[in-house]
C-alpha cells in the first residue's frame, strides 16, 4: 500500500519539474527573442538615420551646385549682354555719323574757313512741358565723352539750354574726332541741336 502511493507521489513531483522546466525554457527563450529583437532595433534605427542624412546630404550637393550652375549662366548670360549693348551702341553711333554727315571729309571745309558747325536733329521729341533739364544734359555729354575711346583725351566744354540746344568748344586732333564729338551729344536724349565751336590742334589731348 506505501509502494502504491509513493509511486504517484514521485510521477506528481516529476510533472511540475516538467512544467517548470517548459516555463523556464520558453521564458528563457521569449528572453532572448525580445532581447534580440531590442538589439536590433537601434541598429535599423540608425542604418535608416545613416540613409537619411546620406539622402539630405546629396540633395544640399545639388542644389549648391545648381545654384552656382546658374549664377555662372547668368554672369556670362549678363557679360554677352554688355558686350553686345557696347557694340550696338558703336553700330548706332556710327550710323548716325553717316546719317548726319559728320565724318571727317564732310567737315573739313567748315573747319578751314573757321566756321562754326551746325547740326539739328528731326527725329527730336521734347519734354512734355516743352523744356529740358539742361544741368542733366551737359552730366550725360560730359559723361559719354569721357568714356568714349575716341573722345576720352579731350578737354571739351559742353553748354546746354532748356530747350535742348547744346554748344561744344575746346580742341580736337582731327576733324574725324570733332564730328565723332558733336554725334555724340547729339545721340543724347533731350538733345535738339548741336552747335560745335572746336578747333583742331594737333596737340590737343596730348
Amino acid at each position: 500500500m506505501k509502494k502504491l502511493f509513493f509511486i504517484p507521489l514521485v510521477l506528481g513531483v516529476a510533472l511540475v519539474g516538467c512544467n517548470k522546466a517548459t516555463r523556464d525554457s520558453t521564458t528563457s527563450t521569449d528572453s532572448t527573442t525580445n532581447s534580440g529583437y531590442t538589439a536590433t532595433t537601434p541598429t535599423a534605427t540608425t542604418t535608416e538615420t545613416s540613409v537619411a542624412r546620406s539622402i539630405d546630404n546629396a540633395g544640399h550637393r545639388a542644389s549648391d551646385s545648381i545654384a552656382r550652375a546658374g549664377q555662372s549662366t547668368a554672369e556670362a548670360f549678363d557679360s554677352s549682354a554688355a558686350r553686345m549693348s557696347t557694340t550696338g551702341d558703336g553700330m548706332m553711333l556710327k550710323s548716325r555719323i553717316s546719317e548726319w554727315n559728320l565724318a571727317g571729309t564732310h567737315l573739313q571745309g567748315d573747319l578751314n574757313s573757321g566756321r562754326e558747325i551746325v547740326r539739328t536733329r528731326s527725329d527730336f521729341v521734347g519734354a512734355p512741358t516743352g523744356k529740358v533739364d539742361d544741368d542733366m544734359i551737359e552730366k550725360s555729354i560730359k559723361n559719354q565723352l569721357k568714356a568714349d575711346s575716341v573722345t576720352s583725351g579731350l578737354s571739351l566744354d559742353v553748354n546746354a539750354d532748356n530747350k535742348g540746344a547744346v554748344e561744344l568748344e575746346g580742341k580736337a586732333r582731327s576733324a574725324d574726332q570733332i564730328g565723332h564729338a558733336i554725334a555724340v551729344a547729339l545721340n543724347t536724349e533731350g538733345v535738339s541741336r548741336v552747335t560745335s565751336k572746336i578747333k583742331l590742334d594737333a596737340n590737343a589731348g596730348r
